[in-house]
This record gives C-alpha cells, sequence and structure tokens, in this order.
C-alpha cells in the first residue's frame, strides 16, 4: 500500500542544469557534444535509412495515384465503347492500359523484390483498380474472367517477373467488377438486350458460387463489404432480367 511507504517524496528534487535563457531541465543544456561517435553513426545510419524508406514512399503514392486515374478512365471508356457491332473498337481502352504498364515497372524498381512486401499496402489498391479495368475489358469482349496468371503474361510477361499479384489483391479486385457489370446490366436493360443482361447474371452468379468456394471469412471487412456488394449486384440485375422478361411479353401480347 502507499501509504506504508516510509517518508514523503511530494517535495523530492531532482538537480537540474541552468539552462543559458535561466530556464532548467533535467538533460542539460542541450549538448549533445557528449555522444560517442559509436552512437553516431547507429543514429545517422538511421536516418539515411528512414528517408530512402519515405522517399520510395512518397513515389509509390504518386505513381499508385496515376494508376488509379489511368485505370478509371479506361473502365469509363469501356462503358463508352459501342458493343452493337458485330467487332467492337476497344483500341482507344487497350492504349489506355498500356500506358499504365510502365507506371507498375517503376512502382516495383524503386525497391528491391525482397523489400516489396513492405509497400504492397500502397500497391494493392492501385492494383486492384487495374484488375478491375482489365478483367471488365475481357468480360466485355470475350464474356470471360481473367485469372492472376493470365493478367500476369498477358501485361508483364517482358519484366521477368518483377511486378507480381498475391491472392488477395486479385480477389479483391475481381470483386469490384460487380459494380461495373451491374451498371452495364441496366443499360442493356434499357436497350432491351436479354441476352447481354443474362450473360450479366450468369458471370455474377458463378463468381459468387466460386468465391463461396474459397471459404472467404465475412469478419474481414473489405471481404464483407464486396462481397456484400456482389450479393446485391445479382439481386438488382436479377430484377432487370425479370423486368425485361415481362415488357417482352407485354410487348407480344399486344402484337
Amino acid at each position: 500500500m502507499a501509504n506504508e511507504v516510509e517518508g514523503d517524496f511530494t517535495h523530492f528534487e531532482i538537480p537540474l542544469h541552468n539552462l543559458p535563457n535561466g530556464e532548467n531541465s533535467m538533460f542539460g543544456a542541450g549538448n549533445f557534444d557528449h555522444i560517442t561517435p559509436d552512437v553516431q553513426k547507429i543514429f545517422e545510419a538511421a536516418r539515411v535509412s528512414m528517408d530512402l524508406h519515405y522517399g520510395i514512399r512518397e513515389d509509390m503514392i504518386k505513381k499508385s495515384r496515376d494508376i488509379v486515374t489511368l485505370s478509371k478512365k479506361a473502365i469509363f471508356s469501356l462503358h463508352r465503347t459501342n458493343l452493337n457491332t458485330e467487332t467492337p473498337n476497344f483500341n482507344a481502352t487497350k492504349k489506355q492500359i498500356e500506358a499504365i504498364i510502365p507506371l507498375f515497372i517503376e512502382m516495383y524498381s524503386l525497391t528491391a523484390k525482397q523489400e516489396i512486401y513492405r509497400y504492397y499496402s500502397i500497391i494493392s489498391g492501385a492494383l486492384q483498380e487495374f484488375i478491375e479495368a482489365v478483367t471488365f475489358m475481357e468480360f466485355l469482349e470475350k464474356g470471360l474472367l481473367l485469372s492472376k496468371d493470365e493478367i500476369l503474361s498477358r501485361y508483364f510477361s517482358n519484366e521477368g517477373g518483377a511486378v507480381f499479384i498475391d491472392d488477395k489483391c486479385y480477389i479483391l479486385g475481381i470483386l469490384d467488377l460487380p459494380g461495373e457489370i451491374t451498371r452495364f446490366a441496366i443499360k442493356c436493360s434499357t436497350e432491351n438486350n436479354v441476352q447481354k443482361v443474362s450473360a450479366c447474371l450468369e458471370f455474377l452468379r458463378n463468381l459468387s458460387s466460386s468465391l463461396l468456394a474459397l471459404n472467404i471469412p465475412r469478419d474481414s471487412k473489405k471481404f464483407s463489404i464486396k462481397l456484400t456488394v456482389l450479393d446485391s449486384s445479382i439481386q438488382k440485375i436479377e430484377l432487370c432480367s425479370f423486368s425485361l422478361s415481362i415488357r417482352q411479353k407485354e410487348s407480344m401480347s399486344l402484337h
């Protein structure tokens, strides 16, 4: 108990050094000349390492933002592409995507490969947006889902493995697809295109079933939010498909 301790330390005083301006400090006058060269060397090495780290981090953040911006522009371009022709032209979007590749190469080359995970939280946001763009284009062009290995071989095959995508980042990237596919499906429903709306619905149902097989924990916040969006997207497209079927039957009955 505190009251059992002998002595009163209320007025205990620590010897203080007088500073030139009259103030007192228990650490002396702030003169660090007494620090030994060995200690100075340790902290100088730490300063250099930290400066390098924050310099790399800042460069990566800038490049990541550029990649996200360009990827979003590519997605907007895909939504504007005329798909009601036999051979839709994706050249504009492909050029936008090609402009992104060098930024990834530069970003990954900023540090040694064994150090890249130190900055992967910065890189992953850019990767997810890029994955969303290229997988959305593949869906519109062929109705298929690009795998992680296909993305790497198609866009980064000449980089000697410098660029890599982990499984978590890939899945989070494709989980951004449902929002774009839903927008596309709604657009198709206004054009009374039953076939394309059905293709969107089937694709998302297959994606949902595949993700459920992975047994992704719902307590993971990022996954949970995106899986909820996926479920909502399927419901929206189901409603579009149902409404479109009713409109078609009503139209047929009038004729």
